[in-house]
């Protein structure tokens, strides 16, 4: 608790804009063991320096119960609870930025920061690291677009935005009918040996990297059975991606049909 014992001790408070704040400071006075209590209200809209809890009677103990500082304007403002002592020589107790509607209360001498809602500022833990155990942020899509950040935290829904996963995979039948996928809007067989995909997401360039390979029709490998996938010649758009596939024919390569496709593409958007 806190306790004014000289009649030159008081309790003072700092602000530090023209703002409107509200003091109400209350407690017992001890004389001789003689108890009185006592209330001081106090309406600040000034920066300046304010006593907010007067010095005792000479000879009185003066206990200090209770103190709420809030701030009732649309601006924050920075507030300052000193103990003045006769010098004068100051004491700082408590400082923080109250926020519109936020209160700041001593309660048997100790301080609670509440929030505009009435809850109660916590302890603020350090920032959280692979050596250290405290807070943590969300990383921002911006900072998985960027990819250099090692203290933020990664959150499924915006893995997507970091360069080095993947835009869109999938794997199809050769009638375009998707088995799995993910970024992909649609795919269309576009013939024989063609396949052509649509992004969710259009790439920002059209110089993003596709990968494209294709199971082979027979375990036994022989021409009739090979196949080799690749990007159709200007097929990369950044909306979409024309594969091709053909065989192993000893003469001429001819365009044939895979059993599946699997297809991946990385880039940024």
């Amino acid at each position: 608790m806190l306790n004014l014992v000289l009649s030159t001790d008081k309790l003072q408070l700092i602000t530090s804009a023209a703002k409107t704040i509200d003091v109400h400071a209350s407690g017992v006075d001890d004389l001789s063991d003689v108890f009185t209590p006592w209330k001081q209200n106090t309406a600040i809209s000034t920066n300046t320096t304010t006593d907010i809890v007067a010095a005792p009677a000479g000879g009185a103990i003066r206990n200090v119960k209770f103190i709420s500082i809030r701030n009732k304007d649309a601006a924050s403002c920075d507030v300052t609870v000193q103990y003045y002592v006769s010098g004068p020589t100051l004491y700082e107790l408590f400082k923080c930025t109250l926020a519109t509607m936020e209160e700041l209360v001593c309660r048997e001498g100790v301080w609670f920061h509440f929030d505009q809602y009435g809850g109660v500022y916590s302890t603020q833990l350090p920032v959280g690291s692979d050596s250290v155990v405290g807070g943590v942020q969300l990383a921002s899509t911006g900072d998985l677009t960027t990819g250099t950040d090692v203290t933020k935290v990664v959150v499924p829904g915006r893995l997507k935005y970091f360069p080095g996963f993947p835009k869109c995979w999938f794997s199809c039948g050769v009638a375009a009918d998707i088995q799995q996928s993910y970024g992909l809007s649609s795919l269309t067989d576009t013939g024989t040996g063609e396949v052509t995909a649509t992004f969710t997401t259009a790439f920002a360039a059209a110089t993003y990297s596709a990968q494209v390979t294709v199971e082979m029709t027979a375990s036994t490998y022989a021409v009739a059975n090979a196949r080799t996938a690749a990007i159709y010649t200007s097929g990369r758009a950044t909306g979409t991606v024309h594969l091709l596939c053909i065989d192993h024919t000893a003469t001429t390569h001819l365009v044939k049909d895979p059993l599946t496709w699997h297809a991946v593409a990385y880039g940024g958007w």
